[in-house]
């Protein structure tokens, strides 16, 4: 279970990391515009992190 990751515990009691908005999505919603990111965290749930595993690797 994902509440069961180290990082995301350590990450998640974080209350500067867990609650604080990036800058760019400041910029981009004042310009009244959707803005959607991936997770901060776990890295494993991240797309791009996985097609990235696969070309380092060779599996692809």
């Amino acid at each position: 279970e994902i509440l069961d990751c180290c990082s995301f515990k350590i990450i998640s009691n974080q209350l500067n990391f867990k609650y604080r908005e990036p800058a760019l999505e400041e910029i981009i919603e004042k310009a009244r515009h959707l803005c959607m990111f991936l997770p901060k965290f776990p890295c494993e749930l991240n797309p791009n992190e996985l097609e990235w595993n696969f070309i380092k690797t060779g599996q692809f």
